[in-house]
């Protein structure tokens, strides 16, 4: 076959799966999703970069109108993308439209690369294509959930998983010309590098859930690197085979390191604030009620349960919600254990002398045995499959209620609210031994074992026929799952859920986005039961409130407003008593008072808003939303490690042309 018609066959076969993935977006209007708050922050980050503020920090509408901290605590790449869009299209459904569309990209184009580096074949990328970009849980976050956050964590997932494996030394010689370029490890260091940021600045529990696995499949790539064998022949040197593994793994250890590390600081202007201000929102609403994780584990059985829903997660069996894992995984799957138990029997075979010398003494027999398995361990196929086995098995089983004492028992795992968001880590799991199935079942077809079967391979390839059937089974078993990347329904009127109006999502939005309202603002949304709190602010010029004080003094009613950004308000009034000036901003730290452009002590009411107290006269009294001694920290350590960064690349290049 010619390389312009594998192009062309393996280009088709990448439009078709995201088409099966993303026909959806292309229809005129939008539907309707679980979280459909997409819109809202889209305008909220647009209306916060308009105004200077950057990174933004402080939205100002949500919180009825009192403002919340929304992306010191909400990954915000995903939104400066859609805003992006939004800017550039002045068409906000289409900047949340974006969102959708670049996880299908990313996570077709990662899976076929992630898929053909696992394979070192073409025919591995296409399945890793398949199976990764239609899997169920893909879905799941997007046409059910409309968790678009997750989704891009997702898609930046594989991408570092193909990049670890490339700086592990995982990718294979190649063997023919159907076979990829090998990239360099400069290449996959920068992908790492960007892979990570992108997880990092998508979505916080998936980036949780991510380095915990990762760290466990690098300790597994240590332990897997030890020549075992050498251990068996010769116990005494586990010294100096332990160091001589040691000064091989080092470099490739520095730079997986290295990578990680200088993403930490690229993204710590989001991560360092995100988790040392924690303790100022209302975290615990996080971690109770519906979001306490004990009501959310999953049963086997529903690994298994092909029926499509778009209701909610409940405790027990009965989710009103699909956590079907796809077919791609039960065919890999069995294809793993029949592929692993003929590499044994291959292996064996291959040494059937000492095999056929070996029955005759148990000792000799076991001894046997045990360098067999040893040799086994040391083949790239092999310690692949079982990476990723172990990988998939540990994350399905933290889905499980079996799994509920580690859950009481690790520290931060009770953030991630919902154990089934481990399914985002098996889904890569699952589309590494969906391919790593197909490449097993070819050693065995170039094996002595099936080659021993003459009357197979008579009239046929044998080979290429199990192959093809093998191939064709994934696949066709993943296109299966497009009716998944169906919406529930599309919207008549998509402006009813998706806008950008600030007094709508000061009024209406407000309502289901009381995550990250400031501790000390009380709230009457989240005080109903004692009947006391902040009301929804009417008007968007409501800068100051005659409403609520602090003490016996004359409030202001009359003034001028001179600014009024998200993160900065400025008023001008006169007085001929002393008075109280409060805002109608939440208090958080890092907002500050200055009157007549010097910085004074702030107050704060009973229900948590900023006030001062002014002597008679004209004033300019203003509020701004500033760096915390946090943030700075934060902001300086993101500044230094992008200097770092563009040395690298400075360096990288030079070293290139060299």
């Amino acid at each position: 076959m010619s390389e312009k018609l594998q192009f062309g066959i393996i280009l088709l076969i990448l439009v078709g799966v995201f088409v099966a993935t993303s026909w959806s977006v292309f229809v005129p209007g939008m539907f309707r999703v679980h979280d459909y708050v997409h819109g809202a922050r889209i305008a909220e980050i647009v209306r916060g970069v308009e105004a200077g503020h950057f990174p933004v920090r402080w939205s100002d509408h949500f919180g009825f109108g009192y403002g919340m901290p929304l992306y010191i605590f909400y990954a915000p790449l995903p939104y400066y993308f859609g805003g992006f869009i939004y800017w550039l299209s002045n068409n906000l459904i289409w900047g949340v439209k974006s969102l959708f569309l670049l996880a299908n990209i990313g996570s077709i184009i990662g899976g076929y690369f992630f898929g053909a580096r696992l394979a070192n074949s073409k025919r591995g990328g296409i399945i890793g294509a398949v199976a990764f970009g239609l899997a169920p849980y893909r879905a799941l976050n997007l046409f059910v959930r409309g968790a678009v956050s997750e989704a891009w964590a997702m898609m930046f997932l594989v991408w570092l998983w193909y990049g670890v494996i490339g700086l592990m030394g995982f990718s294979k010689a190649q063997k023919d010309k159907n076979t990829l370029p090998k990239s360099s490890w400069k290449l996959d260091w920068w992908i790492v590098l960007a892979s990570s940021v992108g997880v990092m600045l998508s979505h916080n529990l998936t980036t949780l859930m991510t380095f915990s696995s990762l760290a466990f499949g690098i300790l597994f790539w240590i332990l897997s690197s030890i020549p075992y064998t050498l251990f068996w022949n010769d116990p005494s040197s586990w010294k100096k085979i332990s160091k001589e593994t040691f000064i091989q793994l080092l470099t490739p250890l520095f730079r997986i390191s290295s990578a990680l590390v200088l993403a930490g600081g690229l993204a710590s202007f989001y991560l360092i604030p995100m988790f040392m201000e924690k303790s100022f929102i209302r975290s615990d609403i996080f971690l109770s009620g519906y979001f306490d994780f004990r009501l959310h584990f999953l049963y086997i059985r529903q690994f298994f349960d092909t029926v499509w829903a778009y209701g909610g997660s409940t405790w027990g069996p009965d989710d009103d919600i699909s956590f079907f894992v796809g077919w791609p995984f039960f065919v890999s799957i069995t294809s793993a254990i029949i592929a692993t138990f003929f590499v044994l029997a291959k292996t064996l075979f291959q040494n059937k002398n000492s095999f056929k010398f070996a029955i005759f003494t148990n000792k000799q027999t076991y001894l046997n045995f045990k360098q067999y398995f040893l040799r086994l361990f040391e083949d790239v196929s092999f310690k692949l499959i079982a990476l990723f086995v172990f990988l998939t098995a540990g994350t399905l089983f933290f889905t499980l209620q079996k799994s509920s004492i580690l859950w009481e028992f690790l520290p931060l795992i009770e953030n991630i609210q919902f154990p089934w968001r481990w399914l985002s880590v098996a889904t890569v799991g699952i589309t590494a031994l969906s391919v790593l199935s197909i490449t097993t079942i070819e050693q065995i077809c170039n094996s002595k074992v099936i080659h021993s079967l003459p009357r197979l391979t008579k009239k046929i390839s044998f080979k290429n026929a199990f192959l093809a059937l093998s191939t064709s089974l994934i696949v066709i078993g993943a296109f299966l799952q497009t009716p998944f990347f169906t919406p529930e329904f599309w919207l008549d009127t998509p402006e009813t859920l998706y806008y950008q109006d600030p007094d709508r999502i000061q009024k209406r939005m407000s309502e289901i986005m009381l995550d990250y309202v400031p501790k000390t603002a009380i709230l009457f949304e989240m005080n109903k039961e004692r009947k006391i709190g902040l009301p929804t602010i009417d008007s968007l010029e409501a800068l100051i409130t005659t409403e609520f004080s602090i003490s016996d003094t004359q409030f202001i009613s009359e003034y001028k407003t001179l600014v009024n950004d998200p993160h900065q308000k400025l008023v001008s009034l006169s007085t001929d008593t002393v008075s109280q000036v409060v805002f109608s901003t939440a208090d958080f730290p890092g907002w500050n008072v200055y009157v007549n452009a010097e910085k004074v002590e702030k107050e704060i009411t009973e229900l948590g808003l900023l006030a001062i107290t002014v002597t008679p006269g004209e004033h300019q009294i203003g509020i701004r939303f500033e760096n915390t001694l946090i943030r700075s920290l934060a902001d300086a350590i993101t500044f230094i490690s992008s200097i770092v960064l563009v040395s690298v690349a400075i360096a990288h290049t030079r070293n290139t042309y060299d």
